[in-house]
This record gives C-alpha cells, structure tokens and sequence, in this order.
C-alpha cells in the first residue's frame, strides 16, 4: 500500500519557484499553488507581483494559469474587482462549472457588469432611434467579459436551465437571447414548470415583464413575444392578444377576433376568453374596445341547441 503524500504546511518552497529561469518549472509551480489557494493565499499573497509579471509576459506559455492564480489569491483578499479582472484573464481555466464560492461570486459580479454596460448601450441605441444628440462616449465592452457570460450562457442552455438564462437576457435587455430560450424551450424542453414548452416560457416571459422598469424595453419584448406567438403550430391567441393590446395595436387584435368570431364554436368560445383576457387585465386603449363585439347573433354560439323549443323574446 502505497503511503499519502506528506500535506503541505507551507507555500513557501512552492514560491521559491517562481524564482527560476526555466518556464517549465515556473509553470509546475503554478500548477500546485492553483491547488493550495484556499489555505496559503495570505503566502501566496506576497509574491502577488511574481505571479502578475508572469501573466503580464506574453511569451510565459501559462499565462492563463498565471492569472487564474491571482484571481484567487484577490478573491479571498476581499478584491473582488482585481478578482474579476484577473479571472477574465485566465481565459476558459476559469472554470463556469466548478460551483465553488470563488466562482460563483465571481460570476456574479461579472454578470452585474456584463448587464450593466449593455444596458447603457441599449440606451445609447434608444437615444439615437429618437434622434437625440449625446456627448457620451460609446460604451465598450470587454471582449473577455463576453466572452465569459456567453459560456455561461451556453453551459446554462446545454443543462436546460433556461430561466436562469432568460434572467440575463432581460437584465442585459438582449432581445436576441430573449427569442433563443423562448424557442429553445420547444425542442428541448427544460424540468421546470416555465421550461416546458415554447407557450409555457411565452407566458413566463410575459410575467417578467413587469419587473422591466423600461418602457421602451418593455415594448420591444412585447413585439419579440408577438412574432413568436405567431409563430406557433397551435396557435395562442389569448397570449398572443394579451401581448397586442399592451403594445396598443388595436387592429391586430380586432382582426384576430373578428376572425375567430366567424369560425366554429370553439373559435367563438376562445374570442370570449380573449375578450375578456383583455377587458380584466387592463389591456389599454386601441385594444379589445376596438372590436366588433358582442358577436353577431348569426354566430355559431348564438344557434340553440334544441332548435324544437323556440327562444322566448326577454322584455325589458
């Protein structure tokens, strides 16, 4: 039986080889202080600038590692900004999946940023849409930063946990990630209630829109739920109503009812539910007032169904 390797009770001997002239050394080890972090951080701190020179050095082969390793030691020093600069730095070694502290507080700060600028971009864009002048410099965005979220994002997708998802789409205001979990939900759909199918996420998207303080941004989601609604193989006309009338678009919401009310029953009966859909969730001017509504008395709705007993007229 083959004895445990001796623990280690210091970091120090491992610090010595950052010393060395050989890149080789200096990389093994990298390798072992990545790993004893958590216990020698307030050692390891002190050769911070060591470990930073070797990041900084383009022609050092494990810069990322290099800087995966400073990321943890300003982690646990309580800087989190230099943390996060420098696990942009490490590159894919900043592992998204790992689900320690370290990472997911990192995440977390990396996410607020990320959405952060995006929203000051999409503001930008509104304030160009309405031909407003501004001095303000274009917002940049870390390429890294990017980088980092999208493979959040795409390990989030992969795992079907597609609120999560949705979450930062609408904090970033990113219309595109927005449509891809909705229509993501059909083909692969999530465990969650809301994951289910394209419809159920419709709806929870609908929900979630009254937490978006923006009102332009708002509008926007509502048109991108529309063209999905449309979308659909089975069609969701309550949903896809409830949306129109909070975008004020009175004629496509008539022309949808209209057109129910002419077909069968079912038809007839699902114009009612829209109606009143409308009518209790405050759907604003320009919507379901706007129809031709009650339904003609030559509906299939109005025909009695034992036509032996004829009608008796009401008197006022």
């Amino acid at each position: 039986m083959r004895a445990s390797a001796p623990r280690l009770t210091s970091a120090v001997g491992l610090l010595a080889m950052l010393e060395e002239q050989e890149a080789q050394i200096k990389a093994h080890a990298l390798t072992k202080l990545n790993a004893v972090v958590p216990d020698f951080w307030a050692e390891i701190a002190e050769s911070l600038p060591d470990i930073e020179s070797l990041y900084e050095d383009e022609a050092f082969p494990q810069r990322q590692l290099a800087a995966l390793v400073a990321s943890k030691v300003y982690f646990y020093l309580g800087e989190l900004k230099d943390a996060l600069e420098y696990a942009l730095g490490a590159g894919s070694l900043f592992n998204v999946d790992e689900g320690s502290d370290f990472v997911e507080t990192l995440l977390s700060k990396g996410i607020d940023e990320y959405c952060s600028l995006y929203v000051k971009r999409s503001e930008q864009a509104l304030a160009a849409e309405r031909g407003s002048s501004s001095d303000a410099t274009e917002v940049t965005i870390d390429p890294r930063l990017v980088e980092l979220v999208e493979r959040l994002v795409a390990s989030s997708l992969q795992k079907r946990a597609y609120q999560a998802v949705m979450g930062i789409a609408l904090e970033s205001r990113r219309l595109d990630m927005v449509e891809q979990v909705i229509r993501m939900c059909e083909a692969a759909p999530g465990e969650h209630e809301h994951e289910g199918s394209t419809s159920a996420m419709l709806s929870h998207a609908f929900a979630l829109c009254s937490t978006v303080s923006s009102y332009d941004f708002r509008h926007k989601i509502m048109a991108v739920l529309v063209r999905v609604y449309r979308s659909l193989a089975t069609p969701d006309y309550i949903g896809m109503c409830r949306c129109l009338a909070h975008l004020g678009d009175g004629a496509a919401v008539s022309e949808i009812l209209n057109k129910l009310l002419d077909g069968s029953k079912d038809n007839i009966l699902v114009g009612y539910q829209v109606a009143y859909s409308g009518s209790s969730t405050g759907g604003g001017s320009g919507g379901i007032g706007a129809t031709r509504w009650p339904p003609p008395c030559s509906s299939a709705l109005a025909r009695p169904s034992h036509p032996s007993h004829p009608s008796h007229p009401t008197h006022p």
